[in-house]
């Protein structure tokens, strides 16, 4: 929450009251939704991560709980979360594993460290696979979708299999011919 003339939230309590500051997470999370339409978003971020523990409430689309996840790490109840434990949330994992990145995308949230660490996962796990793929077409394919030159072993498979791909597509072509022209003299010969 900024008080410059600009920001969103300066003209949207009058509409909406004060989301920033409720203790209801929902009307946050409406306040956040609010938050990320402002052309202001990143300096009140920035000024709500600079007053720490000070700031209370929605700053640049970040509530009190967010902000100390991205200074600290730690998941914890959102300090500004009524006292009725049935409204907090549940603390979210770590950020960096594929729990956090799954919770990040239920809730529509970007999380650079949770992409990130999700893309080296994924990339660990085509290496894996590309182990236990050489010497295949699968392994020349995967050498490609890791952007890395193929392996002698590789190559000579994908060559191998285009040149069954292309004799099994002569012999499915010279199937159809005969096939046609058998059709064509059945016709003739009914004429």
């Amino acid at each position: 929450m900024t008080t410059t003339g600009n920001a969103l939230c300066t003209t949207e309590i009058r509409t909406h009251g004060d989301l920033w500051f409720s203790t209801n997470p929902a009307e946050r999370d409406h306040a956040k939704l609010i938050c990320r339409r402002c052309p202001l978003i990143a300096a009140c971020r920035q000024a709500g991560l600079d007053l720490g523990d000070h700031a209370r409430g929605v700053w640049g689309g970040l509530s009190s709980g967010d902000r100390r996840v991205l200074r600290t790490g730690e998941h914890a109840p959102d300090p500004d979360d009524e006292g009725d434990d049935s409204v907090r949330r549940r603390p979210r994992q770590a950020c960096g594993t594929e729990a956090a990145l799954r919770a990040h995308r239920l809730a529509k949230e970007a999380c650079e460290m949770c992409e990130t660490a999700h893309a080296v996962l994924i990339e660990a796990d085509r290496w894996a696979r590309l182990a236990t793929l050489h010497g295949t077409d699968a392994g020349h394919r995967m050498h490609r979708v890791l952007r890395d030159a193929p392996c002698d072993d590789c190559r000579a498979a994908a060559i191998r299999q285009r040149a069954v791909n292309r004799a099994r597509h002569r012999e499915e072509a010279r199937a159809a011919w005969e096939r046609r022209g058998a059709a064509l003299e059945a016709s003739w010969a009914v004429a």
